[in-house]
């Protein structure tokens, strides 16, 4: 077993057996405020396990990009259909921009993952890290707003709800540069 794959199911044997977990099994649908808590736990650990894992990976890496490299790897790996791989140069930058105290690097790394997870169809993701960008407040809003909200309107449209991806689509375009305008008019 890769240390990768061993690290993902320790990590699953945490997570089921977690205090939490349990007591959300227990308590079934009728507590919303176990379930809300139990989602919020389960947020923190993904981002934080992608830290560490992106933490592993760079220290891995021969040749070391500076996180924005990353990030632009991240994007291009989506592109071609390399989830995996897009995840993983999302994951380093994620993990130089907490080291490295840069809320613009994490944002971008948040932007960056919420793309890869959406063209690989897991919209609980993409839908995740597409509001947690946005909620960097980056300096620059054509690179973080515009592409996550971009993100959230197809997830909207994926589950059928048009109305809020026309809004979403509308607050992408509100902030969007000129070369990203096209893709969300496209939308």
């Amino acid at each position: 077993m890769r240390p990768a794959s061993s690290f993902s199911f320790l990590l699953v044997a945490l997570l089921l057996g977690s205090p939490l977990s349990l007591a959300a099994q227990q308590a079934g649908p009728a507590q919303p405020a176990l379930q809300s808590a139990l989602a919020r736990q389960r947020d923190a650990e993904s981002l934080s396990n992608l830290s560490v894992e992106g933490r592993l990976l760079y220290s891995r890496e021969r040749v070391k990009l500076n996180g924005y490299q990353y990030c632009s790897q991240a994007v291009s790996l989506a592109e071609r259909g390399e989830f995996r791989q897009s995840i993983r140069a999302a994951s380093k930058a994620l993990h130089l921009g907490q080291r490295g105290g840069d809320a613009d690097l994490v944002a971008a790394s948040m932007r960056d993952l919420s793309i890869a997870y959406s063209y690989a169809g897991n919209l609980g993701r993409a839908e995740e890290y597409a509001k947690l960008a946005i909620a960097q407040n980056a300096k620059d809003a054509r690179l973080i707003a515009a592409p996550a909200n971009k993100v959230l309107g197809d997830v909207a449209v994926r589950r059928g709800r048009i109305a809020e991806a026309t809004a979403r689509y509308e607050a992408s375009l509100a902030v969007a540069s000129t070369k990203f305008r096209p893709l969300v008019e496209l939308s």
